[in-house]
């Protein structure tokens, strides 16, 4: 007999998928297009205890991967208007997803695993929409004592994007914030 002149290293271990999230912990990320100065996003992803290579997919709502990053970061003011999602993939051998893929068992050419969650990127144009108080469009409502609740309403703002309500005094001077 005579053995091959090289050999194959089998190890044994199953990637695991881990968590992701901004660096900063956040799962949904908010930006506005167009703002001319770069929103620099960075991913990390916890939880996969060196078991493979890891690569970030950038994905939109019908999960078809628009990019493949190498590293975590991406400049958010690069995305047109509309919702994204990021994931991480822990992989070994060649990773099978591209540009046009959909996201699938079929990850690479060995075993690969998926994060279990993905980081949303909301990219949206804020609408302020218009507030009333009590029922009330007028500029001002009239509180007869401290007890009473206001309640505010937005009608045509924003569906994905958060916002807050300033409250100020009559000299436009800025007192507090109510979510």
């Amino acid at each position: 007999f005579d053995l091959s002149d090289n050999f194959i290293p089998v190890i044994k271990t199953q990637p695991l998928g881990g968590m992701i999230s901004t660096i900063d912990g956040e799962e949904i990320v908010y930006a506005c297009p167009g703002q001319n100065n770069a929103k620099l996003t960075e991913f990390e992803t916890i939880n996969t205890q060196n078991t493979g290579s890891i690569a970030y997919l950038l994905v939109d709502s019908t999960d078809t991967v628009l990019q493949v990053l190498d590293n975590p970061l991406i400049d958010l003011d690069t995305l047109a208007l509309g919702n994204y999602a990021v994931y991480s993939v822990t992989y070994k051998g060649d990773l099978l997803l591209g540009p046009g893929s959909v996201l699938s068992d079929d990850l690479a050419t060995s075993c690969a695993a998926l994060s279990s969650n993905s980081v949303a990127l909301i990219i949206e144009t804020p609408v302020g929409g218009t507030i009333s108080g009590n029922n009330s469009l007028s500029d001002k409502i009239c509180i007869n004592n401290i007890e009473t609740l206001l309640k505010l309403e937005v009608e045509g703002q924003s569906v994905n994007t958060a916002y807050t309500f300033l409250i100020t005094n009559d000299r436009d001077q800025f007192l507090f914030a109510v979510e």
